[in-house]
């Protein structure tokens, strides 16, 4: 019996030193039936001769070109336009994927005993700053690593409630939480289908909503136990303040209904400031917003 095709597809933008890494890493999966899918979000840099360069010597690569920058939900999206895999598996650009992450992914869905229509599979990573890539800063293991694993509601209220505005008591200590970034999903074409594109309004945060998206569909959360990436932290644009609040704002609001019904909507967009603060390493702020939001509960 013939083994499935699985799609990778890789994101770019402006990433010519580090995208050559992502596509070998692709070309080296122990997988035995691949395509890799590059979307190329008009790269300024080198970084489609570099693409090129791995395509003269390899058939199972394809590029997308977009014709204007648009941002990365975009580029994901035509990932799912493009691929023709009965799996879809993404990889970042400037990130590392182990040789038997397709093989163990496809694995774990597969024996992962739940009738579930909807299956998101991840895995741990490690975490390096592109500047010295050999000290690992930080490891994270990956959502529903071993049983009971995440599904449903639960995971919307784990990512609003519990990541993205700190509310106590958000996620239930019986299942196995952790970390679901889109550098680590791997899905069936027909659960990508099911749960439709990701969110092109959306600069950051839209690996949350899609699986917030999913879990209302019922969805199971699952990973392979094993570190099977490395990240390669970089810090540009979509990283910066204003690009984190705004990102807040939308998210916050497009699942406003979410945090009335469960009561915390003020609470919600003081903590969706306090969260930016956070992250751009605005500690006073964050903390006095925290202690605000805190009154109000």
């Amino acid at each position: 019996m013939s083994s499935p095709l699985i799609s990778i597809g890789i994101t770019c933008f402006n990433a010519q030193d580090t995208v050559g890494r992502a596509i070998e890493s692709a070309l080296e999966q122990d997988w035995p039936n691949t395509e890799v899918v590059v979307v190329d979000d008009c790269s300024l840099d080198d970084s489609i001769s570099v693409i090129e360069s791995y395509m003269e010597k390899h058939d199972n690569i394809r590029l997308i070109r977009h014709e204007e920058n648009r941002g990365c939900p975009v580029s994901r999206n035509s990932i799912l336009d493009h691929a023709r895999g009965d799996y879809i598996a993404f990889f970042d650009d400037d990130d590392w994927s182990y040789p038997s992450r397709l093989t163990k992914q496809y694995n774990r869905i597969q024996e992962y005993g739940h009738s579930s229509e909807i299956v998101f599979c991840y895995c741990n990573w490690e975490v390096a700053l592109e500047e010295k890539p050999d000290e690992i800063i930080q490891t994270i293991e990956g959502i529903g690593r071993h049983p009971a694993e995440p599904h449903g509601e639960m995971v919307a209220r784990y990512l609003l409630l519990g990541q993205f505005v700190s509310l106590p008591g958000a996620k239930s200590p019986d299942y196995t939480w952790g970390g679901l970034g889109t550098g680590t999903l791997m899905g069936s074409r027909e659960n990508f289908d099911l749960v439709g594109r990701f969110d092109e309004e959306l600069g950051r945060y839209e690996d949350w909503d899609m699986a917030i998206r999913a879990s209302f569909l019922g969805a199971h959360f699952i990973s392979v136990d094993e570190t099977l990436m490395l990240q390669h932290r970089t810090y540009g644009q979509d990283k910066s303040f204003k690009n984190v609040v705004d990102n807040r704002s939308h998210l916050a609001h497009k699942y406003k209904s979410f945090f009335i019904k469960s009561d915390v909507w003020l609470y919600a967009r003081i903590m969706m400031h306090a969260g930016a603060h956070e992250y751009v390493g605005n500690k006073w702020r964050f903390k006095l917003l925290r202690s605000l939001a805190k009154r109000v509960l």
